[in-house]
Protein backbone atom coordinates (compact mmCIF):
# COMPACT_ATOMS: atom_id res chain seq x y z
CA UNK A 1 0.00 0.00 0.00
CA UNK A 2 2.76 2.23 0.70
CA UNK A 3 4.75 2.00 -2.48
CA UNK A 4 1.23 2.05 -4.58
CA UNK A 5 1.35 6.15 -2.95
CA UNK A 6 4.82 6.59 -3.36
CA UNK A 7 4.28 5.86 -7.47
CA UNK A 8 0.97 8.28 -7.32
CA UNK A 9 3.15 11.11 -5.85
CA UNK A 10 6.28 10.29 -7.51
CA UNK A 11 3.58 10.15 -11.24
CA UNK A 12 2.10 13.35 -10.01
CA UNK A 13 5.53 15.05 -9.87
CA UNK A 14 7.17 13.31 -12.82
CA UNK A 15 4.38 11.90 -14.71
CA UNK A 16 5.52 9.93 -17.41
CA UNK A 17 6.02 10.88 -20.87
CA UNK A 18 6.65 9.09 -24.13
CA UNK A 19 10.02 8.10 -25.43
CA UNK A 20 9.08 8.90 -28.37
CA UNK A 21 7.26 12.51 -28.98
CA UNK A 22 7.98 13.43 -25.01
CA UNK A 23 3.65 13.63 -24.54
CA UNK A 24 2.72 12.98 -21.17
CA UNK A 25 1.04 9.48 -20.84
CA UNK A 26 -1.88 8.69 -18.55
CA UNK A 27 0.05 5.04 -17.42
CA UNK A 28 3.27 4.25 -16.87
CA UNK A 29 4.07 3.51 -20.42
CA UNK A 30 6.60 3.51 -22.70
CA UNK A 31 5.72 5.02 -25.88
CA UNK A 32 1.99 6.82 -26.55
CA UNK A 33 -0.14 4.98 -29.50
CA UNK A 34 0.85 7.14 -32.39
CA UNK A 35 4.43 6.52 -31.32
CA UNK A 36 3.96 2.71 -31.36
CA UNK A 37 2.22 2.65 -34.62
CA UNK A 38 5.01 4.04 -36.19
CA UNK A 39 7.12 0.90 -34.90
CA UNK A 40 8.05 -0.59 -37.76
CA UNK A 41 9.03 -4.62 -37.74
CA UNK A 42 12.29 -5.43 -38.97
CA UNK A 43 11.95 -8.24 -41.50
CA UNK A 44 14.93 -8.94 -44.56
CA UNK A 45 17.60 -9.87 -42.48
CA UNK A 46 20.58 -8.90 -44.43
CA UNK A 47 24.61 -10.30 -43.30
CA UNK A 48 26.53 -7.36 -44.72
CA UNK A 49 29.85 -9.07 -43.83
CA UNK A 50 30.88 -11.30 -47.26
CA UNK A 51 33.63 -13.12 -45.98
CA UNK A 52 34.86 -14.64 -42.82
CA UNK A 53 31.26 -14.99 -41.13
CA UNK A 54 31.12 -17.24 -37.76
CA UNK A 55 27.62 -16.30 -36.82
CA UNK A 56 25.20 -19.25 -38.47
CA UNK A 57 21.97 -16.40 -38.68
CA UNK A 58 20.65 -13.55 -36.68
CA UNK A 59 17.34 -11.76 -36.62
CA UNK A 60 16.56 -7.77 -35.46
CA UNK A 61 13.04 -6.56 -33.96
CA UNK A 62 12.42 -3.13 -35.40
CA UNK A 63 13.80 -1.22 -37.82
CA UNK A 64 15.77 1.93 -36.53
CA UNK A 65 13.76 4.69 -37.24
CA UNK A 66 13.23 7.78 -34.97
CA UNK A 67 11.30 6.10 -32.50
CA UNK A 68 13.41 3.32 -31.86
CA UNK A 69 16.48 5.62 -31.82
CA UNK A 70 15.17 7.67 -28.97
CA UNK A 71 14.10 4.27 -27.20
CA UNK A 72 17.75 3.32 -27.21
CA UNK A 73 19.01 6.85 -26.58
CA UNK A 74 17.32 6.78 -23.41
CA UNK A 75 18.01 3.30 -22.28
CA UNK A 76 21.81 3.58 -22.96
CA UNK A 77 22.87 7.11 -22.33
CA UNK A 78 19.78 8.11 -19.95
CA UNK A 79 19.61 5.25 -17.57
CA UNK A 80 15.93 4.63 -18.26
CA UNK A 81 15.97 1.04 -17.87
CA UNK A 82 12.12 0.47 -18.53
CA UNK A 83 13.06 0.87 -21.35
CA UNK A 84 15.18 -2.17 -21.52
CA UNK A 85 12.65 -4.31 -20.51
CA UNK A 86 10.18 -3.46 -22.99
CA UNK A 87 13.14 -4.50 -25.68
CA UNK A 88 13.96 -7.23 -23.87
CA UNK A 89 10.07 -8.37 -24.11
CA UNK A 90 9.88 -7.90 -27.67
CA UNK A 91 12.96 -9.43 -28.73
CA UNK A 92 11.76 -12.73 -26.43
CA UNK A 93 8.52 -12.65 -28.88
CA UNK A 94 10.64 -12.54 -31.72
CA UNK A 95 13.08 -14.95 -31.17
CA UNK A 96 10.15 -17.47 -30.14
CA UNK A 97 9.67 -17.25 -33.68
CA UNK A 98 12.55 -18.04 -34.99
CA UNK A 99 13.50 -21.59 -36.46
CA UNK A 100 17.09 -21.65 -34.48
CA UNK A 101 15.51 -21.09 -30.67
CA UNK A 102 15.15 -24.69 -30.13
CA UNK A 103 19.18 -25.45 -31.07
CA UNK A 104 19.81 -22.54 -28.35
CA UNK A 105 21.92 -23.76 -25.29
CA UNK A 106 23.07 -20.64 -23.63
CA UNK A 107 22.47 -16.37 -24.17
CA UNK A 108 25.00 -14.18 -23.29
CA UNK A 109 25.74 -10.43 -24.64
CA UNK A 110 28.02 -8.41 -25.72
CA UNK A 111 30.44 -6.79 -23.31
CA UNK A 112 31.62 -3.47 -22.70
CA UNK A 113 34.66 -2.88 -21.44
CA UNK A 114 35.28 -1.67 -17.73
CA UNK A 115 36.22 1.78 -18.96
CA UNK A 116 32.33 2.59 -20.65
CA UNK A 117 31.24 0.13 -17.54
CA UNK A 118 32.27 2.52 -15.26
CA UNK A 119 31.08 5.87 -16.97
CA UNK A 120 28.14 4.20 -18.02
CA UNK A 121 27.11 2.17 -14.80
CA UNK A 122 25.47 -0.68 -16.27
CA UNK A 123 25.38 -2.35 -19.94
CA UNK A 124 22.35 -2.04 -21.92
CA UNK A 125 22.92 -5.52 -23.66
CA UNK A 126 23.55 -7.46 -20.37
CA UNK A 127 19.68 -5.91 -19.23
CA UNK A 128 18.73 -6.94 -22.32
CA UNK A 129 20.07 -10.66 -22.50
CA UNK A 130 18.71 -11.54 -18.95
CA UNK A 131 15.03 -10.03 -20.17
CA UNK A 132 15.19 -12.62 -23.35
CA UNK A 133 16.48 -15.36 -21.16
CA UNK A 134 13.71 -15.04 -18.56
CA UNK A 135 11.05 -14.82 -21.12
CA UNK A 136 12.18 -17.51 -23.15
CA UNK A 137 13.63 -19.85 -20.21
CA UNK A 138 16.96 -20.28 -21.05
CA UNK A 139 20.37 -19.92 -19.37
CA UNK A 140 21.91 -16.58 -19.45
CA UNK A 141 25.69 -16.20 -18.33
CA UNK A 142 27.50 -12.69 -18.03
CA UNK A 143 31.42 -12.23 -18.53
CA UNK A 144 32.06 -15.76 -20.52
CA UNK A 145 33.23 -13.00 -22.75
CA UNK A 146 35.42 -9.78 -22.00
CA UNK A 147 36.37 -6.72 -23.94
CA UNK A 148 40.20 -6.23 -23.25
CA UNK A 149 40.72 -3.66 -25.50
CA UNK A 150 38.96 -0.26 -25.25
CA UNK A 151 37.81 0.48 -28.78
CA UNK A 152 36.22 3.98 -30.34
CA UNK A 153 32.66 3.59 -30.62
CA UNK A 154 31.30 2.36 -34.41
CA UNK A 155 28.46 4.65 -35.39
CA UNK A 156 30.59 7.35 -37.74
CA UNK A 157 32.90 4.14 -39.16
CA UNK A 158 32.65 1.90 -42.22
CA UNK A 159 32.20 -1.68 -42.64
CA UNK A 160 36.26 -2.33 -43.17
CA UNK A 161 36.57 0.22 -39.99
CA UNK A 162 34.37 -1.64 -38.00
CA UNK A 163 36.08 -4.88 -38.77
CA UNK A 164 39.26 -3.32 -37.35
CA UNK A 165 38.14 -1.61 -34.66
CA UNK A 166 37.29 -4.86 -33.03
CA UNK A 167 39.95 -7.11 -33.49
CA UNK A 168 40.99 -8.94 -31.19
CA UNK A 169 38.91 -6.91 -28.86
CA UNK A 170 37.67 -9.89 -27.00
CA UNK A 171 38.83 -12.68 -25.35
CA UNK A 172 37.43 -15.95 -23.59
CA UNK A 173 36.91 -16.37 -20.10
CA UNK A 174 35.45 -19.18 -19.09
CA UNK A 175 35.92 -21.61 -22.15
CA UNK A 176 34.44 -24.60 -20.52
CA UNK A 177 30.60 -22.82 -20.68
CA UNK A 178 31.40 -22.62 -24.27
CA UNK A 179 32.45 -26.03 -25.28
CA UNK A 180 29.66 -27.59 -27.66
CA UNK A 181 27.27 -24.91 -27.48
CA UNK A 182 24.91 -23.36 -29.82
CA UNK A 183 24.97 -19.68 -28.25
CA UNK A 184 22.66 -16.97 -28.90
CA UNK A 185 24.36 -13.27 -28.66
CA UNK A 186 22.60 -10.41 -27.78
CA UNK A 187 22.97 -6.96 -28.36
CA UNK A 188 20.40 -3.47 -28.58
CA UNK A 189 21.23 -2.44 -32.24
CA UNK A 190 22.94 -4.47 -35.57
CA UNK A 191 24.40 -2.32 -38.19
CA UNK A 192 27.29 -4.22 -40.13
CA UNK A 193 27.21 -7.22 -37.70
CA UNK A 194 31.49 -6.59 -37.26
CA UNK A 195 30.80 -6.97 -33.13
CA UNK A 196 28.51 -9.73 -33.14
CA UNK A 197 30.77 -11.81 -35.71
CA UNK A 198 34.38 -10.86 -34.34
CA UNK A 199 32.47 -12.23 -30.67
CA UNK A 200 31.58 -15.45 -32.67
CA UNK A 201 34.62 -16.26 -34.04
CA UNK A 202 36.14 -16.18 -30.73
CA UNK A 203 33.32 -18.52 -29.35
CA UNK A 204 34.02 -20.80 -31.88
CA UNK A 205 37.37 -20.67 -31.30
CA UNK A 206 37.04 -22.00 -27.55
CA UNK A 207 34.70 -25.05 -28.64
CA UNK A 208 31.24 -23.43 -29.32
CA UNK A 209 29.01 -25.36 -32.05
CA UNK A 210 26.75 -22.74 -33.73
CA UNK A 211 26.42 -18.93 -33.07
CA UNK A 212 23.38 -16.88 -33.18
CA UNK A 213 22.51 -13.46 -32.84
CA UNK A 214 19.40 -11.03 -31.69
CA UNK A 215 19.15 -7.24 -31.49
CA UNK A 216 16.51 -5.34 -30.64
CA UNK A 217 17.13 -3.01 -33.63
CA UNK A 218 18.61 -3.40 -37.60
CA UNK A 219 20.31 0.05 -38.40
Amino acid sequence: MKKIIIDSFLNLLFPPICFGCDKRLKKDEILCKECQSKLIYYQNDKIYLKDNVYFTDYISVFSYNSIVQNLIHNFKYNGFKKIGKFLGKEMAKKIMQSKFLPQINLIISVPLHRIKMRERGFNQSDILGKSVAQNVHLPYKKNIIVRTRYTETQTKLDIKARQKNVENAFIVKNIGLLKNKNVLIIDDVFTTGSTINEISKVILSAGGKRVYALTSAHA
